[in-house]
């Protein structure tokens, strides 16, 4: 029980540093960001597909309640703390829940996590993702079954 609340504690600090200062004046990155997440869906893929980045980011922009760029922003945010709890998870399974705490907490610090987490763009999505991959890739090495992976 005392691991949950710890644990509830950084993730409430991760989301507490992430929104801080997410009123930032909007750069042009984003910008073009949620030009192609307000277009109709089809046609802001189109444009996507220009782009060197993935179109899912924008997708899920594209469905995401709000359109402003705070709201934008807060997709990031939740990705940025997703993020956290993937490390957690990572570190507890490689480790255990001390070394999982630990390297949370120090992630949840990162100065440079914390800015990708405040930017309407891809980026904080695929540290999540890249993560997520990691801890399948763990747990499939540890019980053996391939479809954990997928």
């Amino acid at each position: 029980m005392k691991v949950n609340k710890v644990l509830l504690l950084i993730l409430l600090l991760s989301f507490l540093l992430r929104v801080w200062g997410i009123n930032e004046p909007i750069w042009v990155d984003e910008a073009i960001s949620l030009n192609y997440a307000q277009q109709p869906l089809m046609k802001g893929i189109e444009l996507t597909l220009n782009d060197v980045h993935l179109p899912i980011h924008n997708i899920m922009l594209h469905f995401w309640p709000g359109d402003s760029l705070i709201s934008a922003r807060m997709l990031s945010v939740l990705f940025g703390v997703l993020t956290v709890f993937m490390i957690y998870l990572i570190a507890k399974e490689l480790f255990d829940e001390k070394t999982g705490l630990i390297a949370s907490f120090l992630y949840s610090l990162s100065t440079l996590a914390i800015y990708y987490s405040q930017e309407a763009r891809v980026y904080s999505l695929l540290t999540f993702a890249v993560c997520l991959s990691m801890y399948f890739l763990i747990k499939e090495n540890k019980s053996g079954y391939f479809i954990s992976t997928l």
